[in-house]
């Protein structure tokens, strides 16, 4: 037999050669990772020789798309390729043609070459090739993947076998929507030099931000909600690149200022935060002011653990426009957590934390993230966030128990945090407080720590116009945790302050 030839790293079994071995065909066994998704990146035999006659497949059988991991365009992995060129197989006899007078494979055109981006990051380079094969016959597909996490790049390579096959899928595919993102695609540069290309223009756009989004609100539903309010051009919902969830946000936007203005105007309880973005030059985004908030939180230590206490309401602006915002939520095994300030991103903070959790169980030792744990956290989180001018509007109360301590302590929403027996946010921290110094004990029943909390929530309802008679308490001890159901609290409007404010004040106002 002819001196053998090494062969370049090959795709997955569906890429190669139909006369190939069955052995070649035996899939790697892969593991799902909640956290990390793996990637289905093609497989390498850097060992594998073949005759020279296998070569001609390519005009005696129609190939199936090669799906290829590395290529001339990764610039990169050139060490790597050349290593894999010669290797002692004889390269040297493979140019002109074969034994039995077939030419071997060549190099596609490099005008057939196209540069594919902002592709979906669960994309691979099958799911590629199968996409551009309805515009003809492809030689080769690649995604580009980064070394150091394994993780596409959101771009890739595509090489068609003719110009006007190429021709052809850049008319089909550029600005083509795929997952929910927009396709670019043109012609790749030649080797050795970059295309040129005009530079982006920001043009005033009229767009909304979306916020507290239901998780399986997807951009058809998204468009569908503000399509009732005006023409949209574009509605986007914004995933996770990791885990392909929604992030509970996303942006629309409207063909005139008028529709925008009605659209945040009239739209009703379908999302809690519909609000502007503020767009810069460069085209970055940023909230400017919280639109849907909380009030007070307020939390205190007792006999058998920790007690936290909110209402419902969550204010658009001045106005009570929601009515049933849950601001505790059980963290982990040993903490609770409750927010004032923006309800969106008291959902952003939810989901950091539900990925700390996720990544904290994958370790499986026995041990869990503690209330202390999860309160440094947090400060690290806000502090990040503010160093960075665009902050999580949030004052967030944080409590627990672990292996019999009892943890209570507070963050603000640019990194400042305390560890007290009782804390308050918002209003709370000017009129609750006065009152837990002067009635709170460390040997309180769990029914006496109720009674305290109801009575510095009713202060808060009869002061804080931003406060509303529906609440929500919650407990964690060393048995776990317990969520009251809404309840309202009795009030007593009769008072003559409330009924006469002005009485008795000086001068007119």
């Amino acid at each position: 037999m002819a001196a053998g030839t090494a062969v370049k790293p090959m795709p997955i079994a569906e890429g190669l050669p139909l006369s190939l071995p069955a052995a070649f065909f035996s899939s790697v066994p892969s593991s799902s990772l909640l956290l990390f998704p793996l990637s289905s990146k093609p497989l390498r035999f850097p060992c594998l020789s073949l005759s020279s006659s296998l070569l001609s497949f390519r005009k005696i059988l129609p190939l199936p798309p090669f799906v290829a991991q590395t290529s001339g365009w990764t610039l990169q992995e050139e060490e790597e390729e050349n290593e894999l060129e010669d290797g002692g197989f004889g390269l040297e006899g493979l140019e002109g043609e074969t034994a039995d007078g077939v030419e071997p494979y060549g190099e596609p055109a490099e005008e057939a070459k196209l540069f594919v981006g902002n592709l979906p990051y669960d994309m691979d380079s099958e799911k590629l090739a199968q996409l551009f094969d309805r515009a003809g016959v492809v030689e080769v597909a690649e995604v580009i993947y980064n070394r150091g996490t394994d993780q596409s790049r959101g771009f890739g390579f595509v090489s068609m076998s003719t110009i006007e096959e190429a021709d052809k899928a850049v008319e089909m595919f550029h600005r083509s929507e795929i997952s929910g993102r927009l396709l670019t695609v043109n012609k790749a540069a030649p080797r050795g030099r970059r295309v040129e290309r005009t530079p982006r223009q920001f043009e005033p756009s009229f767009r909304i931000y979306a916020g507290n989004l239901p998780w399986q609100v997807d951009d058809s539903r998204l468009g569908q909600i503000f399509s009732e309010h005006g023409k949209v051009l574009e509605a986007r919902v914004v995933y996770d690149r990791e885990t392909g969830r929604s992030r509970g946000f996303g942006f629309v936007k409207m063909a005139a200022r008028s529709e925008m203005d009605d659209a945040i105007a009239a739209l009703d309880g379908q999302m809690v935060a519909v609000k502007d973005s503020a767009i810069s030059e460069n085209g970055t985004e940023r909230t400017l002011y919280p639109y849907v908030t909380g009030t007070s939180v307020i939390g205190m230590k007792y006999k058998d653990g920790v007690i936290l206490a909110a209402d419902m309401g969550g204010s658009y602006g001045s106005t009570l426009r929601y009515k049933s915002v849950e601001r505790i939520k059980h963290i982990g095994k040993h903490s609770l957590l409750g927010a004032s300030g923006e309800i969106s991103d008291f959902q952003e903070i939810l989901r950091y934390l539900d990925e700390l959790i996720l990544y904290d169980n994958m370790w499986d030792d026995g041990n869990s993230l503690g209330p202390k744990e999860v309160h440094n956290y947090l400060t690290r989180v806000m502090y990040n966030r503010r160093n960075k001018f665009n902050p999580l509007w949030n004052s967030l109360v944080l409590g627990g128990v672990k292996n019999g301590q009892k943890y209570l302590g507070m963050v603000g929403m640019i990194g400042t945090h305390f560890e007290d027996n009782h804390v308050a946010t918002g209003f709370g921290n000017h009129l609750a407080r006065p009152i837990l110094r002067a009635e709170w004990r460390e040997d309180l029943s769990f029914e006496e720590a109720v009674k305290l909390l109801e009575k510095c929530l009713l202060v808060l309802l009869y002061r804080d116009r931003s406060a509303i008679n529906k609440f929500q308490i919650a407990k964690i001890t060393e048995e776990g945790v317990t969520i009251s159901q809404p309840y309202a609290l009795k009030t007593y409007w009769g008072f003559s302050a409330f009924q006469n404010p002005s009485k008795g004040a000086e001068g007119s106002w």
